[in-house]
């Protein structure tokens, strides 16, 4: 005879070990068969007792809800719109078998969804699509097998409706959007285009009162514009199957475009995007999670603004004679583009350590502009100049900063001498034969070498017989960049003279 006794191990049912239900059926060929059923996950001792042996076994969980992916549309954080069908997809392919469900929980009593259904894709994934009508936030709980998947319950906020009967628009050239009343999920965005098909740059701003934003633009041409066009194309899935659709285009830089998924309910999706920035970028749809034929793909998005015709010219962009230490300029002329100036132009530069280096624009309102710039470390420098975010051509320059000095650009003035060139003998008058210079009373000048670069000044003053310059600014040396020359000239000898002095 054979005897069978099967046990679980504490936990499995309870605190304590017991006893499991089975049924033993003796076989015509002197072997028996034993069926039961595991109460839960953990090991059970089965015990066989046939010539003394005892045998035990291990039985696995049936599922695995913490390996469930729940995700789609119908659990976006950002929301979902109020009364409009939308659907999630749960993947439960590495979970094992087991019950899928969803239950859902609104901010008030009565029902919370409708047209709530769950699609078995028998791929081990399901499809689950309701539509929430209850405005607030709406809970999602999902398990499977009676166990939660991860994030559940989410928490999806219901947005009313987007009504764009409701949205008004007024104003031209700084225009107000004013969405009361309009629902969805209050994002506005725009895109300007003039009346010969060229983009004209536009911004969205927050209006001075809620519900309300304001669209900025510039009209250059007479005739209508054209807002809120994007990029768009259409998905068609009608014989692929239900599944969840993604799309995603980002571009080289890594910014990503803004994108918009409509179902249209037969099967078909059309989908719009909007780049925020010019360039290439990768377009990626997935249908299941897959890529389907022929994606990813590359996409050319040219520049709002066309900056093909603004100049960007001067030392401090074509690297001539750009020394470290030495304030260096250059010029933007954007009058393709603007006439009458504005806050367009803006830079980036960028030194060998990449640490950003300080830049003054000054906009001379005629669409013009200068630029200055000092560089503090040697080596090759960036400078990106772009007109409303869209690069100009050659745009980042690469520029050499190198050691040195120019003392052609060193710039001498005050009231100590009328004029002052470097390396020549600069003259002016003592008393008797002006008023700008006056004996025995400290005199002063100014020595400016901002531009010139690094290296010693020296200052000599020479003057007829008797005439005698002496100060502490006649022996400056140092690192000089606006330097003040204070020195007093000694007249021994009455007469007239003029005095000459070299820097």
């Amino acid at each position: 005879d054979i005897s069978i006794g099967i046990k679980c191990s504490p936990g499995v049912v309870g605190p304590a070990e017991a006893d499991i239900d089975f049924d033993i059926i003796r076989n015509d060929n002197d072997t028996f068969t034993v069926k039961y059923t595991p109460q839960g996950a953990g090991s059970y001792t089965i015990m066989v007792l046939f010539a003394d042996q005892v045998s035990r076994v291990s039985v696995d969980p049936s599922h695995n809800a913490s390996k469930v992916k729940a995700e789609g549309p119908g659990l976006n954080h950002s929301g979902v719109e109020l009364n409009k069908l939308t659907h999630f997809t749960v993947n439960a392919k590495a979970a094992g078998k087991a019950k899928l469900d969803a239950v859902f929980s609104g901010p008030a009593k009565g029902e919370t969804v409708k047209d709530f259904e769950i699609i078995n894709n028998h791929d081990n994934t399901h499809t689950v699509k309701y539509t929430p009508v209850q405005q607030g936030p709406l809970g999602v709980a999902v398990t499977y097998g009676g166990d939660s998947v991860p994030k559940s319950p989410f928490s999806i906020p219901v947005v009313p409706s987007l009504d764009l009967s409701n949205i008004q628009v007024a104003g031209l050239g700084d225009m107000t959007v004013k969405c009361k009343g309009a629902g969805g999920q209050g994002m506005v965005w725009a895109k300007v285009t003039g009346p010969s098909g060229t983009p004209v740059t536009s911004k969205v701003e927050a209006g001075l009162k809620p519900d309300t934003s304001q669209v900025k633009f510039i009209p250059w041409e007479a005739g209508p514009y054209q807002m809120g066009e994007t990029g768009e194309f259409v998905v068609d899935c009608t014989n692929a199957g239900p599944a969840e659709l993604t799309i995603e285009i980002i571009g080289d830089s890594g910014t990503e475009a803004e994108v918009h998924i409509q179902d249209n309910g037969d099967g078909t999706y059309t989908i719009t995007y909007i780049p925020l920035c010019p360039g290439s970028y990768t377009l990626t749809i997935r249908y299941g999670g897959q890529d389907v034929p022929n994606f990813p793909a590359r996409l050319a998005v040219e520049p709002a603004v066309n900056t093909s015709g603004v100049l960007v010219f001067g030392p401090g962009v074509e690297g001539k004679g750009v020394f470290r230490e030495a304030t260096t300029d250059f010029s933007v002329d954007a009058r393709p583009l603007t006439q009458t100036g504005g806050n367009h132009i803006k830079t980036v530069i960028q030194n060998p350590s990449g640490a950003v280096t300080d830049a003054v624009i000054t906009d001379h309102y005629d669409g013009t502009y200068s630029v200055e710039y000092t560089p503090y470390q040697e080596g090759p420098h960036s400078v990106e100049v772009t007109y409303d975010e869209t690069p100009v051509p050659n745009s980042p320059f690469r520029v050499a900063v190198m050691e040195g000095c120019d003392p052609g650009r060193v710039r001498v003035h005050g009231p100590g001498l009328d004029t002052g060139i470097t390396n020549k003998a600069n003259q002016f008058t003592g008393e008797g034969l002006g008023t700008n210079v006056r004996a025995n009373i400290p005199q002063a000048f100014t020595v400016d070498a901002s531009k010139a670069g690094v290296a010693p000044l020296q200052v000599r003053v020479q003057g007829p017989k008797g005439v005698r310059a002496s100060g502490p600014g006649l022996n400056t040396t140092g690192v000089p960049a606006s330097l003040p020359v204070e020195f007093t000239i000694d007249v021994q000898d009455a007469g007239e003279g003029r005095l000459a002095v070299q820097i």
